[in-house]
């Protein structure tokens, strides 16, 4: 049962896809919800720098899924500016956020562990 996980976290690392997204402009819901909730499943959106962001990006690398990642920090307008977005989309969760079907669903989870491979892959659909 090990090689088998082992065999899938390989395969599944190796066809990931993982895409950046920039915006070019005003910080706004809309601007975000156009950009990267509209377009992409699965998100991201925390700063670069992050331990959190990175962990959270590890573990959805790990289990095989396609995301895209928003970097606040990285953008036109101002990190504070998109943070302030981030906090009224996700209800005032943390500065990272995991977003699924254009809704807040994880902060600082999956980087801690708190959620399992399973509920990780049923939470996205992966099964």
């Amino acid at each position: 049962m090990r090689f088998a996980n082992l065999l899938f976290s390989i395969f599944a690392f190796a066809y990931a896809d993982e895409f950046q997204v920039e915006i070019n402009g005003t910080a706004s819901a809309e601007n975000f919800q156009n950009a990267v909730l509209r377009r992409f499943h699965v998100a991201v959106a925390g700063f670069s720098y992050c331990p959190l962001a990175k962990g959270s990006i590890k573990r959805l690398r790990g289990i095989g899924a396609d995301y895209a990642v928003f970097f606040l920090d990285q953008q036109e307008d101002s990190a504070r500016n998109w943070w302030s977005i981030m906090a009224s989309l996700s209800g005032g969760q943390g500065t990272i956020n995991i977003f699924i079907n254009e809704t807040a669903v994880y902060s600082n989870e999956l980087a801690y562990n708190s959620v399992t491979d399973d509920q990780l892959r049923d939470s996205i659909g992966m099964q």
